[in-house]
């Protein structure tokens, strides 16, 4: 799991009669400024060669790069196997990679556990709303 933060979300709904100014002050608005979601990505590990997984994960660098905020956590499950192969481990190789640069920690859960999948993937999301 790579926990990220990239482009900006919306503080609110807005109306698009009034150009997008007006904030959503409504219950409704209040608590999902509170909830500050975390976008979740989840791909296998043959599609790690995929260009859209690769420019996701381009974007989310590029926002975090501008300084913007819109937090992302990436899951990449790595079993080994892709639709016509074997992976041979590429992608946990390719996460590896990524894992020596500060901008995008790794957050490695055993799959088979669903209490440290759950752990992991909580910590991942922690760490991007903060950051």
């Amino acid at each position: 799991l790579l926990g990220t933060s990239a482009a900006a979300p919306s503080d609110g709904g807005s109306d698009s009669s009034d150009g997008g100014d007006r904030r959503d002050d409504s219950a409704t608005g209040r608590r999902r400024r509170r909830r500050r979601p975390v976008s979740f990505v989840t791909v296998g590990d043959g599609s790690v060669h995929n260009a859209h997984f690769l420019a996701s994960l381009n974007l989310a660098r590029h926002a975090r790069h501008r300084r913007t905020k819109c937090p992302v956590v990436f899951g990449v499950s790595d079993n080994g196997l892709s639709i016509s192969y074997r992976t041979d481990g590429y992608a946990s190789s390719l996460l590896n990679l990524w894992k020596s640069e500060d901008d995008m920690p790794l957050f490695v859960a055993n799959g088979s556990d669903i209490l440290d999948v759950h752990d992991k993937t909580s910590g991942a999301a922690i760490h991007a709303r903060r950051r």
